[in-house]
């Protein structure tokens, strides 16, 4: 079995320990991590010994063609529709539900009060994933009557940060924003500071992942909607062993999860009076 994952990511990471938990005790598989896309594209060129592969969504055409005509099953990690809406036997897919991430979130941000606009950030290189979490995030504010900016960046722009900088300022505050995954949300936070623009006050910051080291050492610190990635993991190791074993239905299957939740911190409340004192102190 090959496991292609990004193991510098928590989420990766976290996928990667409800695979193994999923799997059993380890000398009854044959497990290669592999971290980079040309591995997984040498690794399929020849398929002696290979029983079956979880791999994120492939980035890279040759990746994508490798994988939609091989023969052994796989089970794809992510949202890809070009390449999860292919009808081939042994593919499924395994990914968070985009609809109920956006539902948490607008759930949590209408308790929080009325805010006079709404905003999505996506991910600069614009991947799938974070287009469907901003899409997602916009119907279910179109639910309430409400409307949502969706920040539409140059990705060639050399000045993002001038770009989101001024996206920020443009809208009417308070704003709540929503931003697709947490490393981008911190870039966020760094352009508004920047403009001038405080955080919670001006601009309230919802992120998605959870990833603990990042959002706990951000500045202020993230609030971010928590994957339930470890579930992903083991849903895809069950998934291939069904696939491997031939007890999967013809077409490909398509497993939504779950968020579990979302973490509150700094960014969408205000900062408790000692500690805003304390903090000063630092700076």
């Amino acid at each position: 079995m090959v496991i292609l994952l990004r193991l510098a990511s928590a989420t990766h990471r976290n996928r990667l320990l409800g695979i193994f938990n999923a799997l059993g005790p380890a000398d009854d598989w044959n497990v290669r991590l592999v971290n980079a896309e040309d591995e997984l594209q040498r690794i399929l060129t020849d398929e002696k010994h290979l029983d079956g592969i979880i791999t994120f969504m492939p980035r890279e055409e040759k990746t994508r063609q490798l994988l939609q005509s091989t023969s052994v099953p796989t089970v794809a990690i992510g949202i890809d529709p070009t390449f999860s809406g292919a009808q081939r036997p042994n593919l499924s897919t395994v990914c968070s539900d985009s609809a109920l991430v956006a539902q948490t979130a607008v759930d949590y941000l209408f308790s929080l009060g009325s805010f006079a606009s709404f905003a999505f950030i996506p991910d600069r290189s614009k991947r799938p994933w974070s287009v469907e979490r901003g899409a997602e995030f916009a119907h279910a504010l179109r639910t309430s009557r409400k409307s949502c900016g969706i920040y539409r960046s140059d990705r060639a722009c050399d000045d993002d940060a001038a770009e989101l900088g001024n996206f920020l300022k443009s809208l009417a505050k308070p704003a709540a924003v929503l931003v697709a995954h947490d490393a981008r949300a911190i870039q966020l936070l760094q352009v508004a500071r920047a403009s001038g623009i405080r955080i919670p006050d001006d601009v309230c910051v919802v992120s998605i992942d959870n990833d603990e080291l990042l959002c706990e050492h951000a500045r202020p610190t993230l609030t971010s909607i928590r994957l339930d990635s470890e579930s992903v993991g083991r849903i895809a190791a069950q998934s291939l062993t069904r696939l491997m074993f031939g007890k999967a239905g013809r077409k490909s299957a398509i497993r939504k999860v779950p968020p579990l939740g979302i973490v509150e911190r700094e960014s969408s409340r205000p900062v408790a009076p000692a500690a805003h004192l304390i903090n000063r102190a630092y700076l």
